[in-house]
């Protein structure tokens, strides 16, 4: 039997819509099926605390710790926690602000301290971070009015406003401690800006600046008989640009909020060379050159005319060791500048012989 097979339709098997002769056509693709599995959530990746780098300092100083190096590869906020891991033996010393990016304390026994960081990104906590604070033995404050935290300014006494060549104050130290002196440090203020003035509401500073000054410190006995000298040229920082937010371009902003016209700093003069004993009573003024004022006036105004001493309203300190008389303040060489109220913030360091 012969079978014949033959294509249905007209033309050549191809005109009228049909396949030729073992011609399949390909299947469609498959819809996708849904999944029901969704995307992993990103994972939260461990901040890094750093506790700071290793501090020196004495029985009575003030310590700070800072967090502010810690990082989070997400840019999370931070949660720090600071504690101190190990003290001296019968110490007693707590930390402040144990939960802030900066807490601190005030060491009460020479020995080693470690403080650790750890912080938290509110996901995942890091790896500790520790720092190590050595409290030397061997130095003591035998004074102290200076605030602890030291603020961003306070009141002052300029020498080129108030027609002044020196300001200085008479102290008493505390019993128990050496009398070998070892340094002598002032709080001063500076309102001096980069370009401008602060009161003319265009004060404008680079972030760090400073400018230089050799400033003296000239210490008295109690029969104000001169007993050492020391003068180092101090880089003065500008005080900051006007903050606009302050209302009346004057002054500048610090970091808890509060306007300033002048900016804080510490000036320490180190007499460790010059074996100096103290007597348990002593005086001794700051003296620098300006304008007008001062043992050689410079005859030019410059960023010097608006360097100040930093002041404190008796009787609220000092915290260690007690003023001559609370309130009164030497000035120009061993008059007294009565009725002030004021004393000068300044920390005295002695040690053992």
């Amino acid at each position: 039997m012969v079978l014949t097979l033959s294509a249905c339709g007209g033309g050549g098997g191809d005109g009228g819509g049909g396949f030729p002769i073992g011609f399949m056509p390909a299947p469609s693709d498959p819809a996708p099926t849904p999944s029901n599995n969704p995307a992993p959530a990103a994972t939260s990746r461990a901040p890094t605390a750093d506790a700071g780098t290793a501090q020196t300092g004495k029985t009575g100083d003030t310590f700070t710790l800072d967090g502010s190096a810690s990082s989070d590869p997400d840019g999370d906020t931070l949660m720090f926690s600071w504690t101190l891991t190990s003290i001296p033996a019968g110490s007693l010393a707590t930390l402040t602000d144990a939960d802030k990016v900066k807490s601190s304390f005030v060491p009460d026994k020479s020995g080693t301290y470690i403080a650790t960081l750890t912080v938290h990104d509110g996901t995942v906590s890091s790896s500790a971070s520790t720092v190590t604070l050595t409290v030397d033995a061997s130095q003591f404050t035998a004074f102290d009015s200076m605030p602890s935290p030291f603020p961003p300014n306070m009141p002052s006494i300029a020498f080129q406003a108030t027609q002044r060549s020196s300001v200085g104050d008479t102290v008493n130290l505390v019993s128990g401690t050496p009398r070998a002196l070892h340094a002598v440090s002032v709080a001063m203020s500076s309102w001096a800006c980069e370009s401008g003035e602060w009161s003319l509401g265009n004060c404008a500073t680079t972030p760090g600046a400073t400018f230089n000054h050799p400033i003296t410190i000239q210490l008295y006995d109690a029969a104000n008989q001169p007993i050492g000298t020391a003068t180092r040229t101090v880089a003065v920082p500008y005080r900051p640009s006007f903050d606009a937010t302050c209302g009346n371009n004057t002054q500048w902003k610090a970091a808890n909020g509060t306007c300033y016209n002048g900016f804080a700093f510490k000036v320490e003069f180190d007499l460790s060379a010059q074996d100096i004993t103290l007597p348990d009573t002593f005086s001794y003024d700051i003296v620098y050159n300006t304008n007008s004022y001062g043992p050689s006036p410079i005859g030019t105004p410059g960023a010097y005319d608006s360097l100040n001493v930093g002041v404190y309203q008796a009787p609220t300190l000092p915290f260690i060791g007690t003023q001559g008389t609370p309130g009164t303040m030497r000035w120009n060489g061993g008059g007294s500048l009565a009725g002030s109220g004021l004393n000068i913030m300044a920390t005295v360091v002695t040690r053992t012989p």
